[in-house]
């Protein structure tokens, strides 16, 4: 599992429960602000299955902008092998941008892009190539449309595409100057592989401050391979890509291993690049990693009198991490030797380095009533209909159109005045009354004072 911050939480895995050879792998994601789980089938476009000591660490997206839109990336190594991935994360947004989208030069994640145009005609012809001059046969979609804009109603390859839009003129077409964009969504291979495989034990995290330099770079401890193999330490350099091999962990890194970095929390530079706890059977000292550049890198123990041991051993599911207050969590996971797994849950008291503390269960879970800024409305796509579930403030009026792929009104619904509170709308049936067949859809909502364009598909 893996944070990214202030906005959701990714966990991968497998699901070995109907003996698939190999087993599907997910990666499921919770939106915090929604209380809503993503899930993403990742053996439908990638060629990596998961295995033993598979990790991932969430990094920003650096180059983050309008006309680089991947909202940050899911750093993968799947386990069992060498293999490298880095997912592209969408933005967790359903309103699209308004005027020219994709922008020109933009690099997008969004596999299913809602093309945007501006013009005054009655038709227009969209065409969207690998091919910059338009080629015959290029065209991944060649489409006439009434609107000023369009629902891709399939996936588009990571790759980049060029674009272009025509308006009618007598048996041909005036087209307006081509954009170009990158698709850039969901799982991509990076190379070099990592050095060692990694298996039972890996461990990943990422820091954006990892010694004098700062460059943004993912710490990796291998896992248990054998007795001489359990010690492997990389570093991946985030922004230049390439692998380091670093000074070897002191102790193995057994099943419940865990790597942890201040400074996604602090936002600021701390004095080291990451702490560890190891699963090594009866490990109880915590560790950390100091990038000393002019005098080489080291693994340090904290002193007794900056850190004190772990409360228990650390053993197969066991987790560490830094938060910002208290100042770090420690779930110590199973026991090696008899007994069922530990129930504990530590924390460090800031006002006391040196004294742990039980961690009261507090009970309750999240409402699921916070919001995205100003974002009151999302759709919901199922197998036989569209949802858009919205949220007043005050009463208003509401109104809500549905169209399909190529712009045309599909469904109208007029709720009236409504009052304020959460409210949902529901389409399964077309103008004519017919089912609404699988594809893509778009849906202007109109609260009132805020207008709305969301996306959503039926399977």
């Amino acid at each position: 599992m893996t944070y990214q911050w202030g906005k959701s939480l990714f966990v991968i895995g497998a699901d070995t429960s109907d003996d698939e050879e190999p087993p599907q792998g997910w990666l499921d994601r919770y939106i915090l602000d929604r209380d809503t789980w993503i899930i993403y089938d990742i053996d439908e476009d990638t060629e990596f299955v998961l295995g033993e000591g598979a990790c991932i660490a969430y990094a920003p997206n650096l180059a983050y902008s309008a006309m680089n839109q991947a909202d940050g990336y899911i750093y993968c190594l799947p386990g069992g092998g060498r293999e490298f991935w880095r997912y592209s994360i969408e933005r967790d947004a359903d309103i699209v941008v308004s005027g020219i989208f994709p922008p020109d030069g933009a690099t997008i994640a969004d596999k299913t892009p809602l093309f945007q145009w501006t013009g005054g005609a009655i038709l227009y012809r969209l065409q969207v190539s690998t091919d910059p001059s338009f080629s015959p046969g290029s065209c991944v979609i060649d489409v006439v449309v009434s609107a000023t804009e369009y629902q891709t109603p399939g996936k588009l390859a990571n790759d980049t595409f060029y674009w272009r839009t025509g308006t009618p003129f007598g048996q041909d077409w005036t087209w307006a100057s081509a954009l170009s964009f990158t698709e850039e969504g969901g799982f991509k291979r990076l190379r070099p592989d990592i050095h060692q495989g990694v298996a039972q034990g890996a461990a990943m995290a990422y820091t954006g401050f990892p010694g004098n330099d700062d460059y943004p770079a993912i710490y990796v401890l291998n896992g248990y391979l054998g007795a001489n193999k359990a010690r492997y330490f990389h570093r991946w350099d985030v922004q230049n890509g390439g692998w380091e091999v670093l000074d070897p962990a002191l102790v193995d890194a057994g099943p419940g291993t865990s790597l942890t970095s201040p400074d996604p929390v602090s936002g600021i530079p701390g004095w080291h690049a990451v702490d560890a706890a190891f699963g090594s059977y009866s490990s109880v000292r915590p560790y950390g990693y100091e990038p000393v550049w002019d005098q080489g890198e080291r693994w340090f123990i904290y002193p007794d009198s900056a850190f004190d041991n772990y409360p228990e051993p650390v053993g197969p599911g066991g987790s560490f991490v830094i938060g910002p207050s208290p100042w770090a969590y420690l779930t110590p996971g199973a026991p090696y030797v008899g007994g069922d797994p530990t129930k504990s849950f530590y924390a460090i008291d800031p006002s006391a380095v040196r004294k742990y503390k039980k961690h009261k269960d507090r009970g309750g879970s999240q409402t699921g009533d916070i919001l995205a800024g100003n974002r009151r409305a999302r759709a919901i796509g199922t197998d036989n209909g569209v949802e858009v579930e919205y949220q007043l403030p005050a009463a208003a009026r509401v109104r809500a159109s549905l169209h399909d792929a190529v712009g045309r009104k599909v469904g109208v619904l007029d709720a009236g005045e409504q009052t304020p509170g959460t409210h949902r709308l529901r389409w399964d049936r077309d103008t004519e009354g017919r089912r609404l067949s699988a594809g893509a859809y778009f849906l202007l909502l109109d609260l009132g004072t805020e207008q709305a364009r969301l996306k959503t598909v039926i399977r």
